[in-house]
């Protein structure tokens, strides 16, 4: 990264306004829907935007784990986030991982995922599970590079069972 870029883990209101969450999460939705269909060869692919960020924001708003948000801003822009979502006492998941497409090759997913990283670790969790779309490849190598491995679906994923080809990690976070 050539600049510092803040990174902040925070909870919905205080470090994104819920406006700036929804307006990332529906950039984010709508490229993963344009990929997704691209690379499935397959129009009908992908989800109802509004639908799955009005869930995201509600889950976020009622999260059992506090500060489950950590964003990234450059010159007071949110241009980076990513999600935090306890499965059990030792488990949480990474969700939305995402940077603005501006903004990405400036290792800001790399930082983010590091901070989620030590903050879990922190936290007590034992164990970070993540879903990974096929056609995210450069997520994967990121995952892969801060120690991530693939594994069989867990049982929690959300992942429609009509998609075949989907890949799952997990890091641990003994130290």
């Amino acid at each position: 990264m050539d600049r510092e870029v803040p990174l902040r883990r925070t909870e919905l209101g205080d470090g994104a306004t819920t406006d700036e969450l929804r307006a990332l999460l529906t950039a984010y939705f709508e490229e993963a829907n344009r990929l997704g269909q691209a690379y499935f060869d397959d129009e009908a692919f992908g989800t109802d935007v509004e639908a799955i960020v009005d869930g995201d924001v509600e889950r976020l708003r009622t999260a059992t784990l506090d500060e489950p948000l950590f964003v990234a801003r450059i010159d007071g822009a949110l241009v980076g986030s990513v999600q935090l979502k306890r499965l059990d006492a030792s488990r949480v998941e990474v969700k939305r991982m995402y940077v603005t497409p501006a903004h990405r090759g400036e290792g800001i997913g790399r930082s983010l995922v590091e901070l989620v990283l030590a903050e879990a670790r922190a936290d007590g969790f034992e164990t970070l599970l993540l879903g990974l779309a096929p056609y995210h490849g450069a997520a994967g190598s990121l995952y892969e590079s801060l120690g991530f491995e693939y594994r069989p679906a867990y049982e929690e994923n959300q992942v429609p069972e009509s998609v075949e080809e989907w890949y799952f990690m997990e890091r641990s976070l003994d130290a």
